[in-house]
């Protein structure tokens, strides 16, 4: 697993992590965050500050192209779920 889809794996789980004053900061729901995880944390920790540096400059750099509505003729297939 990469630092991207751990960071996913966590977010899942309801854990947020960002970083402020070049340091991790870890916002988690109770018991959601067990030894476990906050081991692993420590270990990826300079992968993830590294990215998540990364993250932040390439978002200040790019533009976001607004959602566009999308025609509603016609049948609409299933979602996975609706399946």
């Amino acid at each position: 697993m990469n630092d991207f889809e751990f960071l996913t794996h966590l977010r899942n789980k309801g854990i947020q992590v960002s970083v402020k004053n070049d340091r991790l900061k870890i916002g988690a729901p109770k018991g959601a965050l067990n030894a476990e995880l906050k081991s692993e944390i420590q270990e990826r920790k300079p992968g993830i500050l590294v990215f998540l540096h990364q993250s932040t400059k390439l978002a200040g750099r790019t533009t976001v192209r607004p959602i566009e509505p999308v025609a509603r003729e016609g049948l609409l297939e299933l979602s996975f779920a609706q399946q």
